[in-house]
């Protein structure tokens, strides 16, 4: 039975493959958080230098690799090539960090926490 239920999905899969390969276009929803239909925006969602300087929609940032977003990897400075007024980007905390270190210990700071991580 199992094998039956098997070969059953995979022939389902395939069906499911060879209707979308030859779909004559591929219909883009609409995004329901920016009201937009992203295709009529921003073509394939490129923006910046890829895109002949193209800009994303409001509230998005262009990563250095030319696509729209607001995840950390579009808006964070060290990714983001244009429109880089995402969302702040909160800085990365080690939890392992005393508070001392955490405020600024300074490579005391930093030595005693290594020490400490080798020691223990």
């Amino acid at each position: 039975m199992v094998r039956i239920t098997s070969i059953l999905a995979l022939l389902a899969l395939q069906l499911f493959l060879v209707r979308m390969a030859s779909a004559d276009s591929f219909d883009v929803p609409k995004n329901e958080t920016l009201g937009i239909n992203i295709n009529e925006s921003y073509p394939q969602g490129r923006c910046g230098r890829q895109a002949g300087g193209r800009k994303c929609p409001p509230k998005l940032c262009c990563s250095k690799h030319g696509w729209c977003g607001t995840a950390p990897g579009y808006c964070d400075p060290l990714f983001c090539q244009s429109q880089c007024s995402g969302a702040p980007i909160p800085p990365y905390v080690s939890p392992f960090l005393t508070a001392k270190q955490q405020a600024g210990g300074g490579m005391r700071g930093i030595r005693s926490f290594l020490l400490n991580e080798v020691v223990v």
